[in-house]
């Protein structure tokens, strides 16, 4: 979300520009765990190839970067959980708002 605040220093929540950003993750996520799934592949065809010393450095800094690439997509999963509990929050406390203040002119 670009900004979170309106001219009169508000603070604004734009549903449609979180589910962006959202969308921009998952396509984040969805690219790094194509790349996983191609590193882990190219490491087992080698594997048939390769062996002794070559292989073994190989695939101990392929699987730092499998660990590395997991790790990016979980903190991915932690954004995303993170952006639609700030509007879920933000929406029922405007909801909840708009109640007291419907309440109260009655």
């Amino acid at each position: 979300m670009a900004n979170l605040r309106d001219s009169e220093g508000r603070i604004v929540i734009n549903s449609a520009e979180a589910q962006a950003d959202i969308d921009q993750l998952t396509r984040a996520r969805t690219a790094l765990e194509e790349y996983r799934k191609t590193i882990v592949s190219s490491e087992m065809r080698l594997k048939m190839v390769w062996q002794g010393v070559s292989y073994n450095s190989y695939s101990t800094k392929t699987r730092e970067l499998v660990r590395d690439i997991d790790r990016a997509i979980e903190q991915i999963d932690v954004s995303i959980k993170s952006i639609r509990d700030t509007v879920r929050t933000y929406q029922e406390t405007d909801r909840r708002l708009a109640d007291i203040i419907r309440n109260a002119t009655r």
